[in-house]
């Protein structure tokens, strides 16, 4: 037996030195626990960095509506300037032709102003004279003459408001279009403003990511390093109660021995834990309850052979008891979630089996973690 045990110890020796080798300085003077809480501080840190991330994302995507909203509104302005520019253009057009207008009847009157100052005004009033067939043909004729004189003003006048109102109506969109302008100057800037603040804002959430990433990589090194150092610790723990198992048997005499190789006492279901060691290194996976992987509740319904459970239904279903022995429940509280979230099968010594995040292995009850979740025994 101490042959085996010695044979066993150098085997273990070599795998620690290995493990040793193959893991980073930083941690080679990490235990298990020390590691775990750094894994939990890092996960903080990534959750934390995840929902920074999250939010400057968020404000990104607020800032893109923003500048949407407010080229919608910089684009109707650029529509309005347009239509007012084609109104003043037609304006201009109205105005010139009326202006031509003015100029052509003021060039008719003119020269009728000419034609009549070019005449004696002998000739005139014996030309009235002598072809007025009556004195009322005379005062029609003179009547006449002053009605073209007076139609003539009136039309030019007629013209002139028109012409002053057009170029008031010009004015107007003017001012309108250059309210307009500023406008558009003020939304220009805005926006300016807002594409300059996004480009920040995505930048930080460049950083976020990256440092998002950082800390991932990180919390991937360090959970290797615990699967590596829980593995280190596991081999250690079942070097040292190889060795005290060896020690006890050389010097006393007991009985022959159950198959309980973690434990010390004869009671309880030893039937289970011969059961339970058989998978001892079979992957851990969620939601498995088969030899090709379980997780924690499933290892407990194929070992015993009962239907599926949760571990809180475990929980619910088991005797409790305050002295446990082999093939025992023992149960946990608060591991990733409220309540009783974690289950294993007691074997002795303070140790149990269970779906560990390495696989079926040993675990040690009183280990700071285990005491800290630890929830009570139980017996179905």
């Amino acid at each position: 037996m101490m042959k085996q045990v010695k044979a066993f110890s150098c085997a273990v020796a070599a795998g620690l030195m290995i493990f040793s080798s193959m893991a980073p300085s930083t941690y080679a003077e990490k235990n298990s626990t020390q590691l775990q809480a750094e894994k939990d501080d890092i996960q903080k840190q990534v959750d934390d960095l995840k929902q920074t991330v999250a939010d400057a994302k968020a404000k990104v995507v607020e800032m893109d509506k923003s500048i949407q909203e407010n080229e919608k509104k910089r684009d109707e302005l650029k529509t309005n300037i347009a239509a007012t520019d084609q109104k003043i253009a037609e304006l201009n057009a109205k105005i010139e032709e009326l202006e031509q207008q003015i100029k052509k009847r003021e060039y008719v009157i003119k020269k009728r102003l000419q034609t009549l100052q070019s005449q004696e005004k002998e000739n005139m009033v014996a030309d009235l004279l002598i072809n007025a067939k009556s004195f009322a043909d005379l005062l029609d004729r003179m009547s006449s003459i002053g009605m073209i004189f007076e139609s003539d003003k009136s039309i030019l006048e007629a013209q002139q408001r028109d012409q002053d109102e057009v170029e008031r109506q010009r004015a107007e969109l003017a001012k309108k279009n250059a309210e307009l302008h500023k406008l558009l100057a003020e939304h220009d800037n805005i926006l300016a403003a807002l594409s300059a603040e996004r480009e920040q804002r995505q930048n930080l959430v460049d950083q976020a990511e990256e440092s998002f990433l950082a800390k991932v990589s990180e919390l991937s090194s360090v959970a290797t390093q615990l699967s590596q150092q829980r593995a280190l610790e596991r081999a250690a723990l079942a070097v040292q109660t190889m060795t005290d198992g060896a020690s006890t048997a050389k010097t006393t005499v007991a009985p022959k021995p159950v198959n309980i190789p973690m434990g010390t006492s004869t009671g309880g279901n030893g039937s289970v834990v011969s059961k339970a060691q058989q998978y001892l290194g079979v992957p851990y996976v969620w939601g498995g309850a088969s030899p090709s992987g379980f997780d924690c509740s499933g290892f407990i319904s194929y070992v015993y052979g009962v239907g599926r459970q949760t571990a809180a239904g475990f929980y619910s279903s088991a005797a409790k008891v305050s002295n446990p022995q082999p093939g025992d429940l023992v149960f946990f509280a608060g591991t990733y979630k409220a309540g009783i979230s974690h289950i294993g099968i007691y074997v002795g010594n303070g140790m149990m089996i269970h779906a560990s995040d390495d696989g079926i292995a040993y675990g040690n009850l009183n280990s700071s973690y285990n005491r800290a979740h630890f929830a009570g025994y139980g017996r179905l």
